[in-house]
């Protein structure tokens, strides 16, 4: 019962920025950044990138277009599971088991993953090439 909030940080459809890895081996990836030697200029803006810190901690760094580098303060979000980008569909339906039950059971549940266009929601519940 009760509200689930679960994030999937999408596989990067374009050249991405990897940070180095937290700690605790938490995933870091920049999806749909470009590639720092593609000729910037000074007005560059720095890019978003999102960190699988743990389990269930998610956090939003700055990343500088020019340099590749970490260029500001985190914003962590805290979630029922987090999941970074080379997890696998099996991992993500697995959280979804006991929603399924409780569907069966005759209780009412809403599976919904909602985001910006390319932001990865059809990855997410139907998997990707050889996850289907």
């Amino acid at each position: 019962g009760g509200l689930r909030a679960v994030a999937r940080i999408r596989p990067a459809a374009k050249p991405s920025v990897v940070l180095p890895e937290p700690q605790d081996g938490g995933v870091a990836s920049l999806p749909g950044a470009v590639d720092s030697s593609a000729g910037f200029g000074a007005a560059a803006q720095d890019l978003p990138a999102l960190v699988r810190m743990d389990r269930h901690t998610l956090a939003v760094s700055r990343v500088s277009a020019r340099t590749n580098l970490p260029s500001g303060k985190d914003d962590t979000f805290r979630f029922s599971a987090v999941y970074g980008p080379d997890s696998i569909q099996s991992e993500v339906c697995a959280e979804m088991d006991g929603l399924v039950q409780s569907a069966v059971d005759g209780y009412n549940v809403l599976i919904l993953a909602c985001g910006p266009r390319g932001g990865g929601k059809t990855h997410t519940i139907f998997g990707g090439g050889a996850d289907r």
